[in-house]
């Protein structure tokens, strides 16, 4: 008969795994692979949650987007 530890061991090898694909697979908001686009409206914020980048227009009538980096969440000082 196997031993307690053993099933719990187990099952913490169960839960680990499961928890690292399913947080590996949503949290993706400061990278982009070859597949992902980024348009209009969209942004990536850095790891640190610093900084911003995505597109923007001057103004609402402006037929012209432009790339841009901003501050997401300016530091203190």
């Amino acid at each position: 008969m196997a031993k307690p530890q053993f099933f719990l061991f187990l099952s913490l090898e169960i839960i680990s795994t499961t928890a690292l694909v399913v947080l590996g697979q949503s949290s993706s908001g400061d990278s982009m692979t070859p597949n992902n686009s980024l348009i209009d409206g969209q942004t990536l914020i850095s790891a640190g949650g610093v900084f911003q980048l995505g597109f923007f227009s001057p103004d609402q009538d402006s037929e012209n987007g432009y790339l841009g980096i901003w501050y997401y969440n300016r530091p203190p000082g």
